[in-house]
């Protein structure tokens, strides 16, 4: 939205904190309960075309709904928010309905930091599954479906 309107850098944090868009804070407690994925093996995973937290959130929705057999619910949402003196981007990807005889849903978590030096960065990522009926956990976690 602010790229459009010509607003790029540290001047679109500054109208994000104008605007009241930023959280005023956030917990690493968010990272409980994720499996931790190294962020340049995930990048290769989701050949990412870029870092900034849209770029991120696009180019891992196209990767993982491309398979649309049994799928109930899919979506992203980006959340904006200033932690341990930085501003910084969490994505969370979930999809829920997959062609697996197994794992029933999974959700991604990216978490992102603002250098203005070095633009965004990735610094943190997660993933969670829940399993079919009779195949494991039926709660989000990081357990193994059978």
């Amino acid at each position: 939205m602010l790229k459009h309107l010509g607003i790029k850098g540290v001047g679109a944090i500054a109208a994000l904190l104008m605007w009241g868009c930023l959280s005023p804070a956030y917990s690493l407690d968010n990272y409980e309960g994720y499996q931790e994925i190294d962020p340049s093996q995930f990048a290769q995973r989701f050949s990412l075309s870029g870092y900034d937290p849209r770029t991120v959130a696009m180019d891992m929705f196209k990767t993982v709904t491309v398979e649309r057999e049994g799928r109930r619910s899919e979506g992203f949402t980006i959340d904006y928010h200033r932690g341990d003196g930085a501003f910084r981007a969490t994505v969370n990807i979930t999809v829920v309905g997959l062609a697996d005889d197994s794992i029933a849903a999974q959700r991604f978590q990216v978490e992102l930091v603002w250098d203005a030096e070095l633009d965004w960065q990735i610094t943190w990522v997660g993933e969670q599954w829940r399993c079919w009926e009779e195949r494991g956990s039926q709660d989000w976690t990081t357990e193994l479906c059978s």
